[in-house]
């Protein structure tokens, strides 16, 4: 095998171009038809990308307001930022400022996610072109990070989290800056950490810590080689403030909303993760491991790693930890060189699993003070703040292969095997998403029923509502039970008042308070008793007795009455 050594441009080259064919042999073409959003009516696992999507038409039909990411016409009259919606911030804007020349129906899920494995691809070649710069072994060693499945099980699901190539940039950051400091050299590109910040506020808030504490690292390793204080804590704090600034822009902090939620033990990380092959969406994981159990919450701390990955992983485990204990000096060495990564894993970890810490059903609580938990809820869904981890398990494997073999050839075999056996053990998962593309989407093309909602979505489609929708001034729900299929019929209700411009008082979003607009239920439903219907308004309703009522007092007025699944809607004259 001839050994072709790779510069950090062309490895990562080669990685984009990994990631982006892993993407296209997972998920195919479909996605990437920006006028065609008939896939996104299907769901994705379940129903977030509603909710996303939703909150992207309307930021669309929105006058421009701070923040930056504000939609008026959702959550009338106050309405909501759309980052309550798990909109992507950074992405949204410029569509935004190119919305007057896009056509009507634009969605961007697929040219995101195709973007996310490129540059995935591309931060985990420039990983493995550290460890050793020669094109086969980062290729080869690239196939796990762009497959990996965290990163598919977040993908269109929750477009905004699949973005982790920021992770492993951050860890790329973190090294290139020890290994100047350790050399005596000035890093290069003291601004990479704040742009990780801004990048991370602008997909999703969760990835600010995974980015921000590989800085604080790089702030403990310049005071311990440079022997100073002041200018690595300024410069970690300009790191922060300028992430903060931009999060304030978009909608993120500030703004009156409370950033803390319940949840945070909730959805917290499981013992049993890294070997347990089970997640939303109904994926067989792998082939050969059985699924595990776990609390309710803990689907969305999925972090299996794979067969392939495990079995490296533990045997290069044991090596390592045989040879510390045979060669003298190498604990005191090792310590040296990586406690401020092992400081993070063990922080990352512990915070994962909570206070609550479970193996399969089995748990132990740590009594802790509600404050610290009220703090915690932040990032309430702490099992996904274990990612870093996992990245850093998965690069260990790389780092052992090219030090315990030194030949380039025997040390790309075993990359090689590590990811055939990763492949084969993910193969049932990645069949499953294959077929998503090539089957589900012709039906949904033919309005047929997804895996998840049945004939929801052609109830409403076959309805002539959507169509009066575009006479509309206003849609105003003026009752919900709560009931899960309502609720996904007045999303899909609401993106089709969005894509028409018409404002509405529906909002579903994952933070804020919107007092105001469901008072606005009780108003309307007392204005309508009182017959005081508003010209061109969509009265909505998931009450059979309010819709009779309507019925009998409106009968005469023009108004038009529509069924649409349980929704009832009347179209006022």
């Amino acid at each position: 095998m001839n050994q072709i050594t790779l510069s950090k441009r062309r490895a990562a080259l080669l990685g984009a171009v990994i990631g982006a064919v892993c993407f296209l042999l997972v998920y195919g073409l479909k996605t990437l038809n920006v006028m065609d959003d008939s896939w996104i009516f299907a769901a994705y696992d379940e129903f977030d990308i509603i909710q996303r999507y939703m909150g992207q038409v309307y930021l669309r039909a929105s006058d421009w307001s701070f923040p930056l990411m504000m939609a008026d016409k959702l959550a009338a009259p106050d309405g909501t930022v759309t980052v309550f919606t798990d909109s992507y911030p950074l992405v949204m804007v410029f569509v935004k400022l190119l919305s007057p020349f896009l056509p009507a129906v634009f969605q961007i899920e697929g040219w995101c996610v195709l973007a996310h494995f490129a540059l995935q691809g591309a931060a985990a070649a420039l990983l493995a072109q550290r460890v050793r710069a020669d094109w086969v072994f980062c290729a080869l060693a690239t196939i796990p990070f762009t497959l990996s499945p965290i990163l598919l099980e977040r993908a269109f699901r929750h477009t905004t989290l699949s973005a982790h190539f920021i992770i492993l940039l951050s860890i790329y950051a973190y090294l290139e800056y020890r290994d100047a400091l350790s050399r005596g050299e000035r890093p290069r590109l003291p601004w990479i950490f704040w742009v990780l910040g801004v990048l991370s506020v602008g997909s999703s808030p969760y990835f600010l810590p995974m980015c921000m504490i590989f800085a604080l690292a790089v702030v403990v390793e310049d005071v311990r080689y440079r022997r100073r204080i002041l200018y690595p804590v300024l410069w970690f704090a300009g790191c922060c403030v300028s992430a903060l600034l931009f999060a304030y822009l978009f909608g993120s902090v500030g703004h009156g909303v409370s950033a803390s939620r319940g949840g945070y033990n909730y959805f917290s990380l499981n013992l049993n993760a890294l070997f347990n092959p089970t997640s939303t969406g109904g994926y067989r994981w792998s082939l050969f491991l059985p699924v595990r159990p776990q609390t309710a919450g803990q689907y969305d701390a999925f972090n299996y790693l794979g067969v392939g990955m495990l079995i490296a992983a533990a045997l290069f485990g044991v090596q390592f930890l045989v040879l510390i204990v045979r060669t003298k000096g190498a604990l005191r060495a090792f310590v040296s060189r990586w406690w401020a990564v092992g400081a993070v894993c063990v922080f990352l970890t512990a915070f994962a699993l909570s206070n609550i810490i479970t193996f399969d059903l089995i748990d132990l609580i740590i009594v802790v003070p509600q404050k610290l938990l009220d703090l915690c809820g932040v990032f309430r869904a702490s099992g996904r703040l274990f990612w870093p981890v996992y990245y850093l398990i998965m690069l260990f494997v790389v780092h052992r292969a090219a030090h315990v073999f030194s030949a380039p050839r025997t040390a790309a075999l075993v990359l090689a095997a590590v990811a055939f056996v990763q492949i084969v053990d993910l193969s049932p998962a990645l069949l499953q998403k294959r077929a998503w593309d090539t089957g589900l989407l012709d039906e949904v093309e033919q309005l047929g029923s997804g895996p998840v909602h049945g004939t929801v979505i052609s109830e409403l489609i076959e309805s002539d509502a959507v169509d009066m929708l575009d006479d509309c001034r206003f849609v105003c729900v003026t009752s919900s039970n709560g009931d899960a299929e309502q609720s996904i019929l007045l999303r899909y209700l609401a993106m089709f008042a969005g894509r028409a411009g018409v404002p509405t008082n529906f909002w579903d979003a994952n933070s804020g308070t919107y007092l105001r607009a469901d008072a606005m239920r009780a108003e309307a439903s007392e204005q309508l008793e009182q017959g005081k219907a508003e010209s061109g308004f969509a009265y909505v309703t998931t009450d059979t007795a309010q819709y009779d009522r309507w019925k009998a007092m409106y009968a005469d007025s023009g108004a038009v009455f529509e069924t649409a699944g349980t929704l009832y809607l009347m179209f006022s004259a």
